[in-house]
């Protein structure tokens, strides 16, 4: 009995041996390499710089006057007709002589894909160099005048500028200037 005492005691012995290198040495298995989860590159959808209706008053003698414009499709045509109102009454045209400005107005209009994102036409010539869709016109006008509405059809001018299809998303804008 002394020696299964003994037995036993060197069994609990080496079993706190083995137990103790298992534990200082470490599991076997190794430990999981964290993977990174797969990087999902964010789509930053452009978009265009100038979406609003574009005034663009290259005479500064045009600056107080008030101008509205608008535009809509023409039916059965690839184009859009530009409507622009010329309020040159009250205060509005302090910068012109009482013989009047001969305004030269360019309507123009375009589908945004066929321009840049960042187009933002400045000129008259801005919108030549662009190649999209546009149409002149001249008018006399005087201080104090507010003439009808002037309304112009913007439409393709084959070889030289793009279609412009309302079916698809669009601008417009006038351009105005003075001829002497």
């Amino acid at each position: 009995m002394h020696n299964m005492r003994i037995v036993l005691l060197l069994l609990g012995i080496v079993a706190m041996v083995i137990a103790s290198c298992g534990c200082l040495a470490g599991d076997d298995t190794p430990s999981p390499v964290p993977v990174p989860s797969p990087v999902t590159p964010t789509t930053t959808e452009e978009t265009w710089l100038i979406t609003e209706p574009i005034i663009i008053r290259e005479d500064p003698v045009f600056d107080p006057v008030h101008v509205e414009v608008s535009a809509r499709a023409i039916s059965n045509v690839m184009g859009v007709r530009v409507t622009t109102l010329v309020d040159a009454s009250g205060g509005h045209a302090q910068n012109m002589g009482s013989e009047g400005v001969n305004m030269f107005l360019t309507a123009f209009a375009y589908n945004y894909e066929s321009v840049p994102y960042d187009f933002n036409p400045q000129s008259y010539q801005d919108i030549i160099d662009a190649k999209i869709p546009y149409t002149s016109m001249t008018k006399l006008i005087f201080p104090g005048n507010v003439d009808p509405p002037y309304s112009r059809d913007v439409m393709q001018i084959k070889g030289r500028t793009s279609e412009i299809d309302p079916s698809k998303p669009w601008n417009y804008g006038v351009v105005l200037n003075s001829r002497t």
